[in-house]
């Protein structure tokens, strides 16, 4: 076969590769919240239940992606990730001037 098939083949294999198999999804957010959960302090976690009430952190780790599709939360879009250019760090690299998650993080 020919290296252009091949490379074409490979090309047309990627596309159709879902794109969930990139993410974390839902099971793996609350995943990551519940071994966090468990490592809380005393007082961290009586800080997070001042603020996520009767809600579990695996429950709420989920928020920020069913939230972005709502219109009035299109502001929101740009915190759930940061894009960090290969040898830099945050600090050094190009910010997004609409925000990143290192930055909601920090604000908030």
């Amino acid at each position: 076969m020919a290296p252009k098939y091949k490379l074409f083949i490979l090309v047309l294999l990627i596309i159709m590769i879902p794109s969930k198999g990139f993410s974390w999804g839902e099971n793996g957010h609350r995943i990551v919240a519940a071994m966090a959960e468990k490592r809380l302090s005393p007082i961290a976690k009586k800080a997070v239940k001042q603020i996520l009430g009767q809600e579990s952190m695996p429950q709420a780790s989920t928020w920020m992606d069913l939230i972005k599709a709502a219109p009035n939360w299109d502001f929101s879009k740009t915190y759930h990730y940061v894009n960090i250019q290969d040898g830099q760090d945050y600090w050094t690299s190009n910010k997004n001037p609409q925000g990143d998650t290192v930055k909601s993080i920090i604000y908030y």
